[in-house]
Protein backbone atom coordinates (compact mmCIF):
# COMPACT_ATOMS: atom_id res chain seq x y z
CA UNK A 1 0.00 0.00 0.00
CA UNK A 2 2.55 2.29 0.66
CA UNK A 3 4.45 2.10 -2.61
CA UNK A 4 0.98 2.64 -4.60
CA UNK A 5 0.27 5.70 -1.97
CA UNK A 6 3.88 6.98 -3.24
CA UNK A 7 3.52 5.96 -6.86
CA UNK A 8 0.16 8.15 -6.50
CA UNK A 9 2.75 11.08 -4.80
CA UNK A 10 5.50 11.09 -7.49
CA UNK A 11 2.46 11.40 -10.61
CA UNK A 12 0.82 14.32 -8.83
CA UNK A 13 -2.30 12.45 -8.58
CA UNK A 14 -4.38 13.12 -5.44
CA UNK A 15 -5.87 10.35 -3.15
CA UNK A 16 -8.80 9.83 -1.02
CA UNK A 17 -9.29 8.02 2.13
CA UNK A 18 -12.58 7.52 3.12
CA UNK A 19 -14.35 6.49 6.37
CA UNK A 20 -17.55 4.65 7.02
CA UNK A 21 -18.15 4.98 10.76
CA UNK A 22 -14.68 6.71 11.55
CA UNK A 23 -12.98 3.28 10.34
CA UNK A 24 -10.52 3.93 7.63
CA UNK A 25 -12.14 1.69 4.88
CA UNK A 26 -10.67 2.75 1.49
CA UNK A 27 -8.59 4.91 -0.23
CA UNK A 28 -9.09 6.18 -3.60
CA UNK A 29 -7.02 7.37 -6.55
CA UNK A 30 -8.34 10.68 -7.74
CA UNK A 31 -6.09 11.26 -10.69
CA UNK A 32 -5.01 14.28 -11.02
CA UNK A 33 -8.64 15.81 -9.94
CA UNK A 34 -8.68 18.71 -7.16
CA UNK A 35 -10.61 19.78 -4.70
CA UNK A 36 -14.22 19.32 -4.77
CA UNK A 37 -13.70 17.04 -7.66
CA UNK A 38 -11.56 14.95 -6.30
CA UNK A 39 -14.08 13.88 -3.04
CA UNK A 40 -16.95 13.61 -5.81
CA UNK A 41 -14.67 10.96 -7.73
CA UNK A 42 -14.36 9.04 -3.87
CA UNK A 43 -18.10 9.00 -3.40
CA UNK A 44 -19.09 7.90 -6.32
CA UNK A 45 -16.49 5.29 -6.94
CA UNK A 46 -17.64 4.27 -3.15
CA UNK A 47 -21.69 3.35 -4.15
CA UNK A 48 -23.43 0.63 -4.73
CA UNK A 49 -25.66 1.52 -7.61
CA UNK A 50 -25.76 -1.64 -9.90
CA UNK A 51 -23.54 -3.90 -7.57
CA UNK A 52 -21.13 -3.09 -5.01
CA UNK A 53 -18.05 -0.96 -5.39
CA UNK A 54 -16.18 -3.48 -3.30
CA UNK A 55 -16.51 -6.59 -4.34
CA UNK A 56 -14.49 -8.00 -7.63
CA UNK A 57 -16.76 -10.01 -10.31
CA UNK A 58 -17.22 -10.42 -14.14
CA UNK A 59 -20.20 -8.78 -14.64
CA UNK A 60 -22.67 -6.06 -13.61
CA UNK A 61 -20.01 -5.42 -10.74
CA UNK A 62 -19.48 -1.49 -9.64
CA UNK A 63 -16.09 -2.76 -8.90
CA UNK A 64 -13.39 -0.09 -9.28
CA UNK A 65 -9.76 -0.72 -9.92
CA UNK A 66 -8.84 2.84 -8.61
CA UNK A 67 -10.16 1.76 -4.96
CA UNK A 68 -7.75 -0.03 -3.18
CA UNK A 69 -10.03 -1.71 0.14
CA UNK A 70 -8.13 -0.94 3.66
CA UNK A 71 -10.74 -3.24 5.49
CA UNK A 72 -11.76 -7.00 3.84
CA UNK A 73 -15.19 -7.64 2.97
CA UNK A 74 -17.18 -10.23 5.52
CA UNK A 75 -18.09 -13.33 3.91
CA UNK A 76 -21.12 -14.98 5.62
CA UNK A 77 -22.67 -18.89 4.79
CA UNK A 78 -19.90 -18.85 2.10
CA UNK A 79 -21.14 -15.54 0.43
CA UNK A 80 -18.83 -12.33 -0.26
CA UNK A 81 -20.74 -9.40 1.23
CA UNK A 82 -19.45 -5.84 0.24
CA UNK A 83 -19.35 -2.68 1.91
CA UNK A 84 -22.06 -0.35 2.28
CA UNK A 85 -22.17 2.84 0.17
CA UNK A 86 -20.31 6.18 1.48
CA UNK A 87 -23.15 8.36 3.00
CA UNK A 88 -23.67 11.66 4.62
CA UNK A 89 -21.84 12.13 8.10
CA UNK A 90 -19.17 9.94 6.69
CA UNK A 91 -16.19 11.63 6.59
CA UNK A 92 -13.21 11.68 3.63
CA UNK A 93 -9.20 13.08 4.31
CA UNK A 94 -7.69 14.70 1.24
CA UNK A 95 -4.00 16.18 1.30
CA UNK A 96 -4.18 16.29 5.36
CA UNK A 97 -7.83 18.18 5.43
CA UNK A 98 -10.70 15.89 6.95
CA UNK A 99 -14.47 16.75 4.96
CA UNK A 100 -17.38 15.02 5.91
CA UNK A 101 -19.83 14.00 3.75
CA UNK A 102 -22.74 16.73 3.91
CA UNK A 103 -26.40 16.46 2.12
CA UNK A 104 -25.47 18.97 -0.41
CA UNK A 105 -21.23 18.53 -1.06
CA UNK A 106 -18.88 18.67 1.79
CA UNK A 107 -18.05 20.57 4.80
CA UNK A 108 -14.52 21.21 5.63
CA UNK A 109 -13.69 19.50 9.75
CA UNK A 110 -11.63 21.39 11.96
Amino acid sequence: MVLLLNKWRENNMAFVTVFHDDVAIAIVDAGKKSGSTALEHAYMSTQNIDGSWSIEVTQGSMYRQDVKLLICNDVEGGIELGHRSTMTGDTMIMEGQRFEVAPYGYEVLA
